[in-house]
Protein backbone atom coordinates (compact mmCIF):
# COMPACT_ATOMS: atom_id res chain seq x y z
CA UNK A 1 0.00 0.00 0.00
CA UNK A 2 0.98 3.49 -0.55
CA UNK A 3 0.57 6.00 2.34
CA UNK A 4 1.10 9.60 2.78
CA UNK A 5 4.63 10.86 4.05
CA UNK A 6 4.82 10.31 7.75
CA UNK A 7 0.68 10.15 8.53
CA UNK A 8 0.62 6.88 9.31
CA UNK A 9 2.83 4.60 11.73
CA UNK A 10 4.23 1.31 9.84
CA UNK A 11 5.40 -1.82 10.81
CA UNK A 12 2.19 -2.93 12.43
CA UNK A 13 1.45 -6.00 10.73
CA UNK A 14 1.09 -9.09 13.25
CA UNK A 15 -0.73 -11.53 11.27
CA UNK A 16 -0.08 -11.05 8.03
CA UNK A 17 3.50 -11.01 6.46
CA UNK A 18 2.29 -10.11 2.73
CA UNK A 19 1.43 -6.44 3.77
CA UNK A 20 4.22 -3.80 3.62
CA UNK A 21 4.02 0.03 3.41
CA UNK A 22 5.71 2.98 1.23
CA UNK A 23 5.62 6.53 1.27
CA UNK A 24 6.27 6.99 -2.40
CA UNK A 25 4.52 10.33 -3.97
CA UNK A 26 2.41 8.96 -6.77
CA UNK A 27 5.07 6.66 -8.61
CA UNK A 28 4.47 6.74 -12.61
CA UNK A 29 5.77 3.36 -12.44
CA UNK A 30 4.98 0.04 -11.48
CA UNK A 31 1.66 1.19 -9.99
CA UNK A 32 0.11 -2.00 -10.62
CA UNK A 33 2.11 -4.31 -8.08
CA UNK A 34 0.18 -1.47 -5.26
CA UNK A 35 -3.19 -3.32 -3.61
CA UNK A 36 -4.24 0.03 -2.34
CA UNK A 37 -3.43 3.41 -1.96
CA UNK A 38 -4.00 5.85 0.67
CA UNK A 39 -4.80 9.16 -0.45
CA UNK A 40 -4.37 12.41 1.43
CA UNK A 41 -6.99 14.62 1.01
CA UNK A 42 -4.61 17.56 2.20
CA UNK A 43 -2.19 17.40 -0.92
CA UNK A 44 -5.48 18.54 -3.00
CA UNK A 45 -5.53 21.76 -1.01
CA UNK A 46 -1.42 22.11 -1.74
CA UNK A 47 -1.22 21.32 -5.21
CA UNK A 48 -4.41 22.55 -6.43
CA UNK A 49 -6.54 19.47 -8.91
CA UNK A 50 -4.15 16.96 -9.60
CA UNK A 51 -4.80 14.77 -12.41
CA UNK A 52 -2.09 12.00 -10.93
CA UNK A 53 -5.42 10.55 -8.83
CA UNK A 54 -7.43 10.07 -11.89
CA UNK A 55 -4.67 8.37 -13.52
CA UNK A 56 -4.27 5.73 -10.54
CA UNK A 57 -7.71 5.22 -10.84
CA UNK A 58 -7.02 3.36 -14.21
CA UNK A 59 -3.26 1.61 -13.26
CA UNK A 60 -4.00 0.52 -9.77
CA UNK A 61 -6.00 -2.91 -9.04
CA UNK A 62 -6.95 -2.48 -5.46
CA UNK A 63 -9.10 0.63 -3.44
CA UNK A 64 -7.85 3.60 -3.24
CA UNK A 65 -8.49 5.37 0.54
CA UNK A 66 -9.59 8.94 1.28
CA UNK A 67 -7.62 10.11 4.32
CA UNK A 68 -8.57 13.53 5.90
CA UNK A 69 -8.63 14.44 9.54
CA UNK A 70 -9.40 17.91 9.52
CA UNK A 71 -13.29 18.70 9.06
CA UNK A 72 -15.12 19.79 5.85
CA UNK A 73 -14.82 23.43 7.34
CA UNK A 74 -11.14 23.48 6.54
CA UNK A 75 -11.25 21.16 3.63
CA UNK A 76 -10.20 23.98 0.97
CA UNK A 77 -13.57 23.85 -0.64
CA UNK A 78 -12.77 19.97 -1.71
CA UNK A 79 -14.42 19.62 -5.12
CA UNK A 80 -15.90 15.81 -5.06
CA UNK A 81 -17.26 16.31 -8.85
CA UNK A 82 -13.95 16.25 -9.93
CA UNK A 83 -13.41 12.59 -8.28
CA UNK A 84 -16.07 10.65 -9.21
CA UNK A 85 -15.87 6.91 -9.02
CA UNK A 86 -12.01 7.45 -7.41
CA UNK A 87 -12.69 6.66 -3.81
CA UNK A 88 -13.22 3.10 -2.74
CA UNK A 89 -12.51 3.22 1.30
CA UNK A 90 -12.51 6.31 3.60
CA UNK A 91 -10.55 6.96 6.62
CA UNK A 92 -11.04 9.75 8.98
CA UNK A 93 -12.69 10.95 12.14
CA UNK A 94 -15.73 9.75 11.11
CA UNK A 95 -17.81 7.09 13.17
CA UNK A 96 -19.56 6.22 9.11
CA UNK A 97 -15.79 5.73 7.65
CA UNK A 98 -15.14 3.02 6.39
CA UNK A 99 -12.13 2.98 8.45
CA UNK A 100 -12.36 5.03 11.67
CA UNK A 101 -9.64 6.83 12.59
CA UNK A 102 -10.27 9.46 15.77
CA UNK A 103 -7.49 11.20 17.01
CA UNK A 104 -7.41 9.06 20.48
CA UNK A 105 -8.98 6.47 21.93
CA UNK A 106 -9.20 4.53 25.13
CA UNK A 107 -8.67 0.81 26.44
CA UNK A 108 -9.95 -0.48 30.18
CA UNK A 109 -6.97 -1.34 32.28
CA UNK A 110 -6.01 -4.99 32.85
CA UNK A 111 -5.83 -3.97 36.52
CA UNK A 112 -7.74 -1.32 38.50
CA UNK A 113 -5.65 2.24 39.40
CA UNK A 114 -6.43 4.61 41.94
CA UNK A 115 -6.96 7.92 41.92
CA UNK A 116 -4.99 10.52 43.84
CA UNK A 117 -7.29 11.94 46.91
CA UNK A 118 -8.54 15.03 47.64
CA UNK A 119 -5.35 16.37 48.65
CA UNK A 120 -3.92 17.04 44.93
CA UNK A 121 -6.16 19.86 44.06
CA UNK A 122 -4.96 21.91 46.26
CA UNK A 123 -2.42 23.58 44.51
CA UNK A 124 -5.45 24.07 42.07
CA UNK A 125 -6.08 27.85 43.32
CA UNK A 126 -7.34 29.01 40.04
CA UNK A 127 -10.77 28.24 38.06
CA UNK A 128 -10.69 27.92 34.19
CA UNK A 129 -7.64 28.16 31.10
CA UNK A 130 -8.23 28.21 27.65
CA UNK A 131 -4.63 27.49 25.22
CA UNK A 132 -5.20 28.58 22.13
CA UNK A 133 -3.12 29.31 18.99
CA UNK A 134 -5.38 31.63 16.59
CA UNK A 135 -7.97 33.53 18.15
CA UNK A 136 -11.44 33.39 15.79
CA UNK A 137 -13.21 30.61 14.13
CA UNK A 138 -16.02 29.30 12.44
CA UNK A 139 -17.42 27.63 15.21
CA UNK A 140 -18.17 30.39 17.28
CA UNK A 141 -16.02 29.79 20.25
CA UNK A 142 -14.16 32.86 20.89
CA UNK A 143 -18.24 34.80 21.69
CA UNK A 144 -19.25 31.63 23.63
CA UNK A 145 -16.29 32.11 25.79
CA UNK A 146 -16.71 36.24 25.65
CA UNK A 147 -20.34 35.56 27.44
CA UNK A 148 -18.64 33.14 29.64
CA UNK A 149 -16.07 35.79 31.01
CA UNK A 150 -19.20 37.76 31.90
CA UNK A 151 -20.18 34.95 34.99
CA UNK A 152 -16.75 33.30 35.95
CA UNK A 153 -12.82 34.05 35.04
CA UNK A 154 -11.53 32.38 32.23
CA UNK A 155 -7.16 33.18 31.76
CA UNK A 156 -6.75 32.69 28.34
CA UNK A 157 -3.21 31.65 27.04
CA UNK A 158 -1.31 31.20 23.88
CA UNK A 159 -1.53 33.48 20.58
CA UNK A 160 -3.12 36.75 20.77
CA UNK A 161 -3.55 36.72 24.60
CA UNK A 162 -1.40 38.08 27.23
CA UNK A 163 -0.67 35.36 28.40
CA UNK A 164 2.55 33.38 27.31
CA UNK A 165 4.25 29.93 28.18
CA UNK A 166 7.82 30.24 27.85
CA UNK A 167 8.96 28.89 24.43
CA UNK A 168 10.75 25.64 26.24
CA UNK A 169 7.12 24.53 27.80
CA UNK A 170 5.32 25.04 24.46
CA UNK A 171 2.81 22.43 24.03
CA UNK A 172 2.15 19.71 25.96
CA UNK A 173 4.66 21.12 28.37
CA UNK A 174 2.31 24.16 28.97
CA UNK A 175 -0.41 22.33 29.40
CA UNK A 176 0.83 20.11 31.78
CA UNK A 177 2.20 23.02 33.85
CA UNK A 178 -1.23 24.66 33.88
CA UNK A 179 -2.72 22.16 34.43
CA UNK A 180 -1.24 21.95 38.14
CA UNK A 181 -2.81 25.34 38.62
CA UNK A 182 -6.59 24.86 37.47
CA UNK A 183 -9.07 22.83 37.42
CA UNK A 184 -10.86 22.98 34.26
CA UNK A 185 -9.88 23.78 30.57
CA UNK A 186 -11.79 24.66 27.81
CA UNK A 187 -11.22 22.22 25.18
CA UNK A 188 -13.16 24.03 22.31
CA UNK A 189 -13.16 22.70 19.01
CA UNK A 190 -12.93 25.69 15.67
CA UNK A 191 -15.51 24.11 13.94
CA UNK A 192 -19.04 22.81 14.84
CA UNK A 193 -19.38 19.36 12.52
CA UNK A 194 -19.86 15.59 13.74
CA UNK A 195 -17.71 13.28 14.87
CA UNK A 196 -15.12 16.07 14.85
CA UNK A 197 -12.95 15.57 18.52
CA UNK A 198 -9.10 16.37 17.78
CA UNK A 199 -6.54 16.73 20.09
CA UNK A 200 -7.44 19.34 22.19
CA UNK A 201 -10.00 17.09 23.78
CA UNK A 202 -7.65 14.30 23.90
CA UNK A 203 -4.52 15.52 24.93
CA UNK A 204 -5.67 17.16 27.94
CA UNK A 205 -7.08 14.22 29.42
CA UNK A 206 -3.20 13.30 30.32
CA UNK A 207 -3.27 15.58 32.93
CA UNK A 208 -5.24 15.99 36.23
CA UNK A 209 -7.97 18.54 35.16
CA UNK A 210 -11.45 18.50 34.15
CA UNK A 211 -12.06 19.60 30.20
CA UNK A 212 -14.99 21.45 29.00
CA UNK A 213 -15.79 20.45 25.53
CA UNK A 214 -17.47 22.72 22.71
CA UNK A 215 -18.14 20.73 19.61
CA UNK A 216 -20.91 19.19 17.91
CA UNK A 217 -19.94 15.46 18.35
CA UNK A 218 -21.89 12.65 21.36
CA UNK A 219 -18.94 12.85 23.50
CA UNK A 220 -20.19 9.65 25.10
CA UNK A 221 -19.00 7.66 22.11
CA UNK A 222 -15.26 9.19 22.20
CA UNK A 223 -14.62 9.12 25.97
CA UNK A 224 -15.48 7.08 29.08
CA UNK A 225 -18.46 8.62 31.52
CA UNK A 226 -18.47 11.74 33.68
CA UNK A 227 -14.87 12.72 31.75
CA UNK A 228 -15.77 15.93 30.41
CA UNK A 229 -18.03 18.56 30.92
CA UNK A 230 -20.22 19.64 27.77
CA UNK A 231 -21.27 22.98 27.18
CA UNK A 232 -24.29 22.29 25.13
CA UNK A 233 -25.50 20.33 28.28
CA UNK A 234 -26.18 24.00 29.66
CA UNK A 235 -28.74 26.63 28.76
CA UNK A 236 -26.67 29.24 28.64
CA UNK A 237 -23.26 30.12 29.44
CA UNK A 238 -23.78 31.22 32.60
CA UNK A 239 -25.54 28.21 33.83
CA UNK A 240 -21.82 26.41 32.88
CA UNK A 241 -20.34 29.17 34.71
CA UNK A 242 -22.52 28.49 37.80
CA UNK A 243 -22.14 24.63 37.48
CA UNK A 244 -17.69 25.45 37.51
CA UNK A 245 -18.45 27.76 40.46
CA UNK A 246 -20.12 24.59 42.10
CA UNK A 247 -17.52 22.30 41.78
CA UNK A 248 -14.75 24.34 42.42
CA UNK A 249 -17.19 24.76 46.11
CA UNK A 250 -17.20 21.15 46.23
CA UNK A 251 -13.82 18.79 45.91
CA UNK A 252 -16.10 15.88 46.46
CA UNK A 253 -18.41 16.11 43.38
CA UNK A 254 -15.09 17.85 41.47
CA UNK A 255 -12.86 14.16 42.27
CA UNK A 256 -15.68 12.13 40.40
CA UNK A 257 -14.55 13.93 37.34
CA UNK A 258 -11.17 11.54 37.50
CA UNK A 259 -12.83 8.53 38.87
CA UNK A 260 -12.45 7.22 35.11
CA UNK A 261 -8.83 6.77 35.27
CA UNK A 262 -9.52 4.12 37.61
CA UNK A 263 -10.62 1.83 35.03
CA UNK A 264 -9.68 3.60 31.70
CA UNK A 265 -6.43 5.23 29.62
CA UNK A 266 -5.69 6.69 26.63
CA UNK A 267 -4.35 4.40 23.57
CA UNK A 268 -2.27 7.20 21.68
CA UNK A 269 -2.29 7.31 17.93
CA UNK A 270 0.42 5.45 17.29
CA UNK A 271 -1.73 2.45 18.51
CA UNK A 272 -4.94 3.51 17.43
CA UNK A 273 -3.57 3.98 13.55
CA UNK A 274 -1.64 0.74 13.81
CA UNK A 275 -4.68 -1.48 14.13
CA UNK A 276 -6.75 0.71 11.67
CA UNK A 277 -3.56 -0.37 9.20
CA UNK A 278 -4.30 -3.97 10.23
CA UNK A 279 -7.52 -4.06 9.57
CA UNK A 280 -6.89 -2.40 6.18
CA UNK A 281 -4.61 -5.25 5.81
CA UNK A 282 -6.82 -7.60 6.66
CA UNK A 283 -9.73 -6.38 4.31
CA UNK A 284 -7.66 -6.47 1.57
CA UNK A 285 -6.60 -9.95 1.79
CA UNK A 286 -10.08 -10.88 2.06
CA UNK A 287 -11.23 -9.25 -0.56
CA UNK A 288 -12.67 -11.30 -3.58
CA UNK A 289 -11.96 -8.39 -6.08
CA UNK A 290 -9.66 -5.85 -5.44
CA UNK A 291 -11.61 -3.90 -8.38
CA UNK A 292 -14.56 -2.97 -6.00
CA UNK A 293 -16.94 -0.28 -6.81
CA UNK A 294 -15.74 3.30 -5.92
CA UNK A 295 -18.01 5.92 -4.69
CA UNK A 296 -19.77 8.24 -7.17
CA UNK A 297 -19.10 12.11 -6.53
CA UNK A 298 -22.45 12.23 -4.93
CA UNK A 299 -22.03 9.48 -2.41
CA UNK A 300 -18.75 11.08 -1.45
CA UNK A 301 -20.17 14.90 -1.16
CA UNK A 302 -23.25 13.47 0.70
CA UNK A 303 -21.50 12.08 3.33
CA UNK A 304 -18.40 14.20 3.74
CA UNK A 305 -20.30 17.08 4.15
CA UNK A 306 -24.23 16.23 4.24
CA UNK A 307 -27.48 17.11 2.42
CA UNK A 308 -29.70 19.80 3.45
CA UNK A 309 -31.55 17.73 5.48
CA UNK A 310 -28.78 16.52 7.50
CA UNK A 311 -25.85 18.98 7.38
CA UNK A 312 -22.39 17.43 8.95
CA UNK A 313 -21.48 20.90 10.12
CA UNK A 314 -23.62 23.50 11.78
CA UNK A 315 -23.20 27.18 12.17
CA UNK A 316 -22.70 28.17 15.64
CA UNK A 317 -26.53 30.04 15.90
CA UNK A 318 -28.08 26.15 15.43
CA UNK A 319 -26.41 24.98 17.83
CA UNK A 320 -26.12 27.99 20.84
CA UNK A 321 -29.10 30.29 19.56
CA UNK A 322 -29.27 31.85 22.43
CA UNK A 323 -25.69 33.68 22.41
CA UNK A 324 -25.77 33.89 18.68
Amino acid sequence: MIIPEASIVTHVFLFYRNCYLTSDKFPQTQLSKYSGVIYHARDICERGHDPGILNLRHQIKGPIMFFLLESPVHDCALDFWRFNHVFNWTISYRRNSDFFLPYNGFEAKTKMGNIRSVGHINLKRKLVFWLVKNMGSPGGRDTYIQELEKHIRVDRWGGGTKHHCPPETEGRGCKAQLAQRYKFYLAFENSLCKDYVTEKFFDILKFDVVPVVYGLSNYSAFAPPHSFIDARDFSSPKSLGEYLTYLDNNDEEYLKYFKWKEEYHLMGFQAISGKVLCDMCERINHLDDLRRPAYSSEEMESWWRGTKDNQICQSPKGVFPEIF
